[in-house]
Order: C-alpha cells, then structure tokens, then sequence
C-alpha cells in the first residue's frame, strides 16, 4: 500500500493545477468550489488541510462541523474574520501575513498624499466648474505624518514616505509610549507641517 498523500481542499477559484504542480508528491490538491454536493461534501471532510481565501463565502456553516482538516491555510493576510465555531477544534490557522503589506502601504500614502492636497475637494470644485487656480494648497515638506501601528503595513508606509522630501518616518512600537509621543516631535520625526502652497 502506498504511503498518504495528505489532502488539500482548496475552496476559492485557483490554479489547482500550478497547485499541484508546486506540491509534487507531497500532497493531492482537490478543488471543491465546483463539486457538486455530494462529492464536495466527502472531499472536505476527507481533507487534511483546507486552503481558504474567504471562509464565509466559500464555505457554508452547515458544513463546519463535517470538516477534519488539521491545518487551515488563508490566502488572505488576516484571520479575523474566521467563523473560529465552524473550524475543526484541533485545526492549526495560518495566515497568509504580510502578502498586502507593500500594495496597502501604496494605497495608504496616495490616499494620504490626496487629503493633503485636498485632492477631493478640488475634484468636486472642478466638477462643479469651479477653478480656483489661486487658492493656497498644504505641501509635503515640513508636514508631520504618523504612523500607527508598526505591523507589516506601518513599516512598508514607512518605506514609501522615506522618499517624501524632509521626511523620516517615525511610528509607535507594539504600544505606544512616551518615548515615542515625545519622538514624534522630535527632528528625526516625519516631517510631511503643512505649508501653503499653490496648486
């Protein structure tokens, strides 16, 4: 008899076949999105590790306390919006932690850079067919800019406001503290002060 393949139920729309590939001979990939009920229904409760993007949409509640997985892996960074009473009460959770770091801390400094510059109040003045060409805007340099939370997010922000010119990001710790409230002010800190500027 041949040695167990573990199985992994993969349970959002994916390259199974990749998948697969990439295991080899360690585990048998079986997608379930797809599988009628009956099929799906043994597949997931068969399986020794279920590969989740987005547990409510993909998995229905009834089918909690059928699952046997040992070992949960989240396509998704976070796992705080795991159904925990639907999991295999043994089942170990991963997630996928620090996959969005650098495309939210992208998305985290454009929006920044926008509510700076009033981007969408000038959008709505524009539509309405106002231009007002002569009003004074805030720039980067001097500003003081904080981050809160040092996760993997907080440190890429970070990175990306490094480039701003005059600033050196500065951002709390696990908690913050005192220390970091009064370095906050110091030189050393992000310096995005607003200063007007025109457009």
């Amino acid at each position: 008899m041949g040695e167990h393949r573990p199985l992994v139920a993969v349970t959002f729309p994916a390259d199974t076949e990749r998948l697969a590939e990439l295991l080899g001979d360690a585990a048998q990939v079986e997608p379930v999105a797809d599988l009628p009920d009956p099929e799906r229904t043994r597949t997931l409760a068969a399986a020794d590790v279920l590969f989740a993007w987005n547990w409510r949409r993909e998995l229905r509640p009834e089918e909690g306390p059928t699952l046997g997985a040992k070992f949960v892996q989240l396509l998704s960074a976070g796992a705080d919006q795991l159904p925990f009473d639907q999991l295999p009460p043994s089942a170990v959770v991963a997630g996928n932690v620090g996959a969005y770091a650098e495309p939210m801390a992208e998305h985290a400094v454009a929006m920044a850079l926008a509510l700076l510059k009033r981007l969408p109040r000038h959008h709505a003045e524009l539509a309405a067919g106002v231009w007002a060409q002569s009003s004074l805007n805030r720039s980067v340099k001097g500003a003081v800019c904080a981050i809160l939370g040092f996760g993997g997010i907080g440190k890429a922000t970070g990175r990306l406001l490094r480039a701003l010119p005059g600033s050196t990001p500065s951002t709390p710790a696990a908690r913050p503290t005192s220390r970091w409230i009064s370095s906050a002010r110091s030189p050393t800190s992000t310096r995005c002060s607003p200063q007007p500027t025109y457009w």
